[in-house]
């Protein structure tokens, strides 16, 4: 009955937004302000697909499940948990999760990817101690999100010490406690929930289980990270991960060639929660595009634009304003955002876009509808809710950004 229940709450996590969506498209079609033809109206609707960002993301998705399929088929997954099981010690089981989740998240620099390739490996681990999948799922997204926030900051800081390299230290002395607070506070909690110790005999065993051949089904993980590493573009690094694990299934699993050929992508359509990742991407892509096209966007510049005048001194605040102008640029560029930017001060001012930056991501990881949750709730078989009472990292990081007021003028500090 619990099973149940879950899964439904899943399918309507899943379903709800598709629907939603689509419901929207229909009404913005009715929101032309000039009197066009329907097939005008098309072709304003599918205008943005054909940018090379938007196939970009697409065909990231597809190859995402493509390597999380094979390295199924290949046991790689099961071969990385059993090493995790073997020598990560079961008291430290969850911060250790955290801090690795942290670590590969910063060397491959795409958020989302990381905790998309992490998350079956999670799970698997939260079988096999037998502990709550909620709590491992949320250690994977706020390990990954703190990787994120680190890597952001490095960046920022670097950019900072270009402009400024006088004040470089005031800088950080004024703004590392927004990171360093939450990590500490969530690794200390999450050293407090202990896991179910296995048994010598499993230990044994698994140790015993492990050959050459195993150790040879990782292999695409440490193609991923090392191309991740040298900066390589990350859709050729999954390709490339890809074609080790197609080569693995031929050559140590002896499966045919041609079978290997036909069913390449096998983990993309197979996988409804995949195919509808990528139709609620493209549908509320073509949804924006006829919001720019309709100037709907403007009410919200306007509104930036009336608080970005009564200047404001709350630094938090400026930095949500910048959030917002970020992801409205890159829907459309417009020199209004410009104009906002500079009358706000936050153009340049380095603690807004760094806190900017950090809030974006965290965003992505606590909306229900985003992908991270949609398949976390998909493979670890429970609720959104259930999932975010676990999220510490996210939620103490967003407190102390939203509550915690840092010195505005930090770029003239008192002598």
């Amino acid at each position: 009955m619990m099973s149940r229940s879950v899964q439904n709450s899943a399918l309507l996590l899943t379903g709800i937004p598709l629907f939603a969506v689509f419901i929207a498209i229909i009404q913005a079609f009715f929101t032309f302000q000039k009197s066009i033809s329907l097939d005008e109206k098309i072709e304003i609707f599918l205008h943005k697909l054909a940018q090379s960002s938007i196939l970009y993301d697409c065909f990231l998705i597809i190859y995402l499940s493509t390597f999380n399929h094979y390295m199924a088929k290949t046991n790689g997954i099961v071969t990385a948990v059993t090493l995790a099981l073997l020598y990560i010690p079961t008291k430290l089981m969850l911060p250790i999760l955290f801090l690795i989740a942290a670590l590969v998240s910063i060397i491959i620099t795409n958020l989302s990817v990381a905790i998309i390739i992490l998350l079956p490996i999670g799970y698997s681990i939260a079988v096999s101690l037998q502990n709550n999948p909620a709590l491992i799922a949320a250690t994977i997204i706020s390990g990954a999100l703190c990787g994120n926030h680190l890597l952001n900051y490095f960046y920022t800081r670097v950019e900072s010490l270009s402009f400024n390299i006088k004040y470089f230290f005031y800088h950080i002395q004024a703004t590392t406690f927004v990171l360093i607070a939450p990590i500490l506070g969530t690794l200390i909690m999450l050293s407090q929930h202990t896991c179910t110790p296995l048994s010598l005999n499993i230990y044994t065993h698994l140790y015993h289980s492990l050959h050459l051949y195993d150790y040879i089904t990782i292999v695409p993980y440490a193609i991923l990270i090392a191309s991740r590493f040298f900066n390589i573009n990350i859709c050729i690094s999954l390709i490339q991960g890809i074609i080790v694990a197609l080569m693995i299934q031929i050559f140590v699993y002896k499966i045919m060639i041609i079978d290997v050929i036909t069913r390449i992508f096998e983990g993309f359509y197979t996988e409804p929660i995949m195919i509808k990742i990528l139709l609620l991407h493209i549908m509320m892509t073509a949804l924006v595009q006829i919001i720019q096209h309709n100037q709907g966007f403007d009410w919200i510049l306007q509104k930036l634009f009336l608080k970005s005048e009564k200047e404001s001194k709350h630094l938090p605040i400026k930095a949500l304003i910048k959030t917002i102008l970020n992801n409205i640029y890159t829907i459309i560029d417009t020199q209004q955002i410009i104009k906002i930017e500079k009358q706000s001060d936050i153009s340049t001012n380095h603690n807004i876009i760094m806190l900017s930056n950090m809030i974006t991501p965290t965003i992505q990881t606590i909306i229900p509808y985003g992908s991270i949750l949609f398949l976390a709730t998909h493979i670890y078989k429970c609720s959104y809710v259930s999932i975010m009472h676990y999220m510490i990292y996210p939620i103490t990081a967003m407190i102390i950004i939203l509550f915690v007021s840092i010195p505005d003028k930090i770029d003239r500090p008192a002598k």
